[in-house]
């Protein structure tokens, strides 16, 4: 979220005219840039290489932010006054970059936005699997389970276990920061 307010922050200074494209709430939106001099244009994919054309021909926009629509090449070559490329979100994959590097148009995107979150549900994955709660709660609604002292009920503690962790990126390390420093745990990446 700070990356996004980033970008926002920056087209806020620069009076801008930004181009919303696809799911971005236009309540939202319209309060984040409230009693500025900032024009907002949305589009859904289908309108980003038809009517949106009139905007981007017309060189009104200063801005693109997207989530899930792509900027294509033909997009950025007709937005003549863009300044920057924005995914509200993580990643670039609905981007043209070489469009944008060729064009000299800045691409920001939120990366590591919801990192802490993805690594504490993974977090709750690994112990969800040491404790056999899936197991368990299916043998409790099936009356498997009367007494819960049987060895195949045992759980193991992840306190000082070793963890692999495919993947370098801000997830990867949220997770691996919480296992070393919350259960000792000794983790490769």
């Amino acid at each position: 979220e700070q990356a996004s307010m980033k970008v926002i922050q920056k087209l806020r200074k620069m009076g801008a005219n930004v181009y919303f494209a696809g799911e971005l709430s236009k309540t939202e939106a319209q309060e984040g840039f409230a009693n500025l001099d900032t024009t907002l244009y949305w589009a859904n994919e289908y309108e980003m290489s038809g009517a949106a054309g009139y905007y981007m021909n017309d060189a009104k926009i200063d801005g693109i932010i997207t989530r899930k629509v792509k900027v294509t090449r033909d997009i950025i070559s007709k937005a003549k006054k863009c300044k920057i490329i924005a995914n509200h979100g993580t990643g670039t994959d609905q981007i043209d970059l070489e469009a944008a590097k060729e064009f000299k148009i800045p691409v920001a995107s939120a990366s590591g936005l919801n990192a802490r979150s993805v690594a504490e549900l993974s977090l709750a994955f690994i112990l969800s699997l040491s404790y056999k709660i899936k197991f368990i709660e299916n043998g409790i609604k099936n009356g498997q389970f009367t007494r819960f002292d049987l060895p195949e009920l045992q759980g193991n503690e992840v306190r000082g276990k070793r963890l692999g962790v495919i993947g370098s990126g801000y997830t990867a390390q949220a997770l691996g920061r919480t296992m070393k420093i919350s259960f000792g745990a000794t983790v490769y990446c």
